[in-house]
């Protein structure tokens, strides 16, 4: 699929004022995402004021030319409803058929979809679509057109090879005896499409899976001339049943990518089919190119049911049974974080042991002026003073008397006279007279001071021998400051850490070009960034191939000058996975090579003999990312003296704001946004976009990880919107807005 731009704009009054409460935007954003797997989104909030509208609308179109845009909001009646006047004043071309479509799926729904207004148009290489306002509006509309999008924005571009290939394929697949794919497609109530997966999840779910109404009439599908419009004398199958058998591909599959043409004996397919083929309502050939209508639906008389939720990989969680060679699982258990912690911080050890520092001096050392002002005696009871000097911070201290009725302007920070006993703010005095010189000669007091009057007493801030702290892991700038304020320093000890990245594929991300499967190793900079982030100095950082030597030459180096070693990659099943075998020969003890969490459950950790940590993580560069907050961050600040407590990353309570999040069969840590409510008090969660473990674009704006239960943990396996949940805080300004 092309990598189209999108732009999402949201027009309302109150969401521009509090972007918080916006969510109809943000669930557009995700529906991109989801479906198209759209790293580029570009979002706004606009006021209902056609000017604003129409000038987003052209920045979006014409400055930064995004392939579509969709605006949500402003499409009513209501006065303020201005979105489609704005986006018309924005169009070159109109494309009403688009509209039409998003109305009539509406009125599918509810009669209510007639009082929006909404536009479709053309501006330059942009789409621009206009949905309504709520969520479950937008929602709709985008299960409307989202069939239709990347092949409107190929032509729109003028992509000619790519539309080619799509006109091809629909003059290819004709239905006959019945009306276009999108008439008639029958709805049930908007509780049954929930119960049967998310909007979208399987297109099947809108056509094979709801029943026609009365006046509807099956449409046969003429499969015939797509099964034997070819034939091929070098034939893989020997019929069309044997093709279903043994090919993974669907019927679909077959008929838009030409299996069929292998197949010897083409003209007794239909007859081996039954001899009607029928769906339950006409099909798409848009939803056929994406694979979303299935096998049995179209090879079966009957529609069989939509399973709620699409096939997902189950990772296998078996331990090997070691006597049984046939046996392929992992040799290592799965253990769960608590206990995986738990052996490492037993294994790490703290090379920083705790040192309780004492002041070497009295603090301040001399009586200092806490003001601006002038240094006087209180016993006088005149109301003037003669000025006879000045004192600065960093003079000495005068020790000679002088009368009662003078003074010394003084700075706050310096020394007072021995003989003086207060200082008056300037802000209390007048200047009654001055030298010919300019300098101050005689001052008026406003009101008379008392004994000690703004002076900070020797040792008022700390006396000689006060124990200052006791050092717990890596000094902040707090107790940095305050051995500083008594001439001390300290000297921290920290873990010398490698990084070594493994895999052919990977080049540096200043190598220039990439070739042909290559990409660029980003987890080195993101594991040594992270080290940055905690205040750990990376010694080490090398690329590993995918060679059993090479890697081994390359963990040698690191042992010899480090004692911690972080690795990505490697460390699973396949045939290019040699750390653990490695890491036995090196004599290292593998103390668990299986954690049961997601992402990250081929996690590694193991020591030898000398003081050598190796923390081997996932390549994928979120399980990675994951896995260094979890296990890799406590260990270092463990190894620097921090208390296990203080170790592990700070853990707040959380409400889950997504509405629906269906659990896996492994404890979870997905990356969320906080927001937070002055009303309530309570912090809320919003889980960011695509979680896959490669997509490091998750990562962006993530304030939290957020703590997952096990599918087996709760209800349904699923997670609904108003769970009570536990989130580790990755980023020091967490709050990502306000919602009131």
């Amino acid at each position: 699929m092309v990598d189209f731009s999108y732009g999402v704009i949201t027009v309302s009054d109150t969401c521009h004022r509090n972007e918080a409460i916006d969510k109809s935007g943000p669930k557009i954003k995700m529906l991109l995402q989801n479906y198209f797997n759209a790293f580029k989104v570009t979002q706004s909030t606009v006021p209902d004021e056609i000017v604003e509208i129409e000038k987003i609308l052209l920045y979006y179109s014409d400055d930064l030319k995004l392939n579509c845009i969709i605006t949500t909001g402003g499409t009513g009646c209501a006065p303020r409803d201005v979105t489609p006047e704005a986006t018309k004043k924005v169009i070159e071309r109109e494309f009403p058929q688009l509209a039409f479509l998003m109305l009539m799926e509406g009125l599918r729904i509810t009669r209510f979809a007639a009082l929006t207004r909404g536009i479709c148009g053309i501006r330059g290489q942009t789409l621009i679509l206009n949905f309504p306002g709520s969520v479950k509006a937008c929602t709709e509309c985008f299960d409307a057109v989202r069939e239709l999008l990347p092949h409107a924005m190929e032509l729109i571009c003028d992509m000619k090879n790519k539309t080619q290939e799509m006109h091809k394929m629909i003059q290819d697949f004709k239905a006959v005896d019945g009306p276009p794919a999108y008439y008639e497609v029958a709805r049930t109530e908007e509780k049954e499409r929930e119960v049967a997966g998310k909007p979208g999840d399987d297109e099947a779910s809108s056509t094979t899976s709801k029943s026609l109404p009365d006046s509807s009439t099956d449409h046969k599908v003429d499969l015939y001339k797509a099964f034997t419009s070819k034939t091929s004398s070098q034939s893989k199958y020997s019929d069309f049943s044997e093709f279903l058998q043994q090919s993974s591909s669907s019927l679909d599959d077959a008929i838009l990518g030409g299996v069929l043409d292998k197949i010897s004996d083409s003209s007794s397919i239909f007859s081996q089919l039954s001899s009607s083929i029928t769906v339950a309502a006409p099909v798409s050939p848009m939803s056929l190119a994406q694979g979303s209508t299935s096998k049995a639906s179209l090879i079966e008389n009957q529609p069989e049911p939509v399973p709620a939720t699409p096939p997902k990989h189950v990772c296998p969680h078996k331990t090997a049974n070691l006597s049984d060679k046939s046996d392929r699982n992992s040799p290592y258990p799965m253990i769960d974080v608590a206990k995986a912690l738990d052996i490492i911080f037993d294994k790490v050890g703290q090379i920083s042991k705790p040192m309780t520092y004492k002041s070497p001096l009295n603090c301040p050392p001399f009586r200092a002026s806490i003001k601006d002002g002038y240094a006087m005696k209180s016993s006088s009871n005149s109301p003037f003073r003669r000025v006879i000097g000045f004192v600065n911070a960093g003079d000495g201290i005068i020790k000679s008397n002088f009368a009662d009725e003078e003074c010394y302007k003084i700075n706050t920070g310096a020394p007072v006279p021995d003989y003086a006993d207060c200082v008056i703010q300037v802000e209390d005095t007048k200047l009654a007279s001055r030298h010919s010189d300019g300098t101050e000669n005689e001052i008026e007091i406003k009101q008379f001071p008392h004994k000690n009057l703004d002076i900070r007493d020797v040792g008022t801030d700390l006396k000689k021998n006060d124990i200052l702290f006791t050092t717990s892991g890596i000094l902040d700038v707090a107790e940095k400051t305050l051995l500083a304020s008594v001439g001390l320093n300290h000297t921290q000890k920290m873990p010398k850490i490698a990084i070594i990245s493994t895999g052919d594929e990977l080049v540096e991300p200043t190598s220039g070009d990439l070739q042909d499967g290559k990409i660029y190793d980003s987890n080195t900079t993101m594991l040594k960034l992270l080290c940055q982030k905690y205040g750990f100095d990376v010694k080490f950082t090398r690329i590993a191939k995918d060679d059993y030597e090479s890697l081994k030459i390359v963990v040698q180096a690191a042992i010899k000058d480090c004692q911690v070693i972080i690795s990505s990659g490697g460390v699973s099943m396949g045939d290019k996975d040699f750390v653990k075998p490695l890491l036995k020969e090196l004599d290292f003890e593998i103390h668990f090579g299986r954690v049961n969490v997601k992402p990250g459950k081929p996690m590694t950790f193991a020591s030898n003999g000398t003081g050598t940590s190796f923390f081997a993580l996932p390549g994928n560069p979120v399980s990675a990312f994951v896995c260094f907050h979890i296990f890799v961050m406590p260990a270092l600040r463990f190894m620097s003296g921090f208390t296990k407590t203080k170790s592990v990353l700070p853990t707040i309570s959380v409400i889950l704001q997504d509405p629906k999040y269906e659990l896996d069969q492994r404890p979870e840590f997905v990356r969320a946004t906080i927001s937070y409510s002055n009303k309530t008090k309570f912090y809320y969660a919003q889980i960011t976009s695509n979680q896959i473990s490669s997509r490091v674009a998750s990562l962006i704006h993530a304030d939290v990880l957020l703590q997952l239960p096990s599918a087996s943990e709760f209800t349904n396996g699923v997670l609904g919107k108003g769970s009570k949940l536990k989130a580790l805080v990755i980023d020091q300004f967490f709050v990502t807005s306000i919602l009131d």
